[in-house]
């Protein structure tokens, strides 16, 4: 979209508040979530906690284990908006296009690459409205020295991205304005030049009248 904003990317170790806080802010504007947790043996108690921490989110699982028709009737529903919130593995990756998530929370961030996670990321922000990413290590042990230059690789080149759209709006706003002011000072001339005419011709006429009254007295 023309409108598109830059993804704000956060990278931080997992937090129950900062999970909530993300979902529920994208839940109240109508949106909904991506929550990849690449981990299918797992994947049900991760569904578990985050019922008791969010339940105002309708979760849904989707990952590539799930039979075939099971998988599409899961992607179709979260297209539709019956749920708000899907959890989910890689699966994402590739294929999906849905403009109401605008917001992906990716647990061990720290085991993808920096393509991959690019990749997943673009999962949001297909639309007009501000998309979030959160790229999330494990909360009690410390990502490898690679990985977290990998993260914090990714955060800052986004940023510099949006600093980058921010930018160009900014110059296209002072283009507009700019363009405004030269409109409005030739109005304003085009207005002004009939009354400069007018001031001249009646001066004109007073310089002619002076004329044939001094003739007349000679």
């Amino acid at each position: 979209p023309q409108k598109r904003l830059a993804i704000k990317t956060f990278v931080s170790k997992w937090s129950s508040g900062q999970v909530r806080e993300a979902c529920l802010r994208e839940f109240k504007r109508g949106g909904q979530v991506y929550l990849l947790h690449n981990e299918v043996d797992t994947i049900v108690n991760m569904k578990e906690r985050l019922e008791a921490l969010l339940p105002e989110a309708r979760i849904v699982i989707g990952h590539g284990q799930l039979p075939e028709r099971e998988l599409e009737r899961v992607m179709r529903e979260f297209t539709q908006q019956k749920h708000n919130l899907l959890l989910c593995s890689t699966i994402i990756e590739t294929g999906i296009d849905n403009p109401h998530a605008n917001t992906i929370v990716i647990n061990r961030a720290d085991k993808f690459g920096l393509a991959q996670l690019h990749q997943l990321r673009g999962r949001v922000g297909r639309s007009h409205h501000q998309a979030y990413a959160y790229l999330l290590t494990d909360q009690d042990a410390k990502p490898t020295a690679q990985a977290q230059r990998r993260l914090e690789h990714e955060a800052p080149r986004h940023q510099r991205q949006q600093q980058q759209v921010e930018a160009h709006h900014q110059r296209a706003r002072r283009h507009q304005e700019q363009r405004a002011v030269r409109t409005g000072r030739n109005v304003g001339q085009h207005q002004l030049l009939p009354e400069a005419a007018a001031v001249e011709q009646r001066e004109q006429h007073r310089r002619q009248r002076r004329h044939l009254v001094g003739r007349k007295r000679q």
